[in-house]
């Protein structure tokens, strides 16, 4: 016997509301891409929303996401090299030439 994958879904609650289990609705009208409870909620929640992302405050600190992402990056890419260098140096060590 088989399960039915639509009986496995558990929606979450309603970011507008808080209802349980009221997750279960979307709509490309209210601008995100939460799931809600109703076409009210998912209104007051894009209202929402753009209230936070309009504050002065949220872009500076998208401004420090955005550096310090960067900065997360480069710490990556440098990592990335000096392993493949020292993987080089044990697989390929250097050789003396005589002459």
């Amino acid at each position: 016997m088989g399960s039915n994958p639509s009986s496995l879904y558990q929606p979450g609650p309603c970011p507008g509301c808080g209802k349980p289990g009221g997750g279960v609705k979307g709509s490309s009208l209210w601008f995100h891409d939460l799931m809600c409870c109703s076409d009210r909620c998912g209104e007051q929640v894009g209202e929402a929303l753009r209230a936070v992302k309009a504050h002065p405050k949220y872009m500076r600190l998208v401004d420090q996401l955005g550096r310090i992402r960067e900065r997360l990056d480069g710490m990556q890419r440098a990592a990335v090299d000096a392993a493949r260098d020292e993987r080089n140096r044990e697989h390929f060590p250097k050789q003396e030439v005589s002459e």
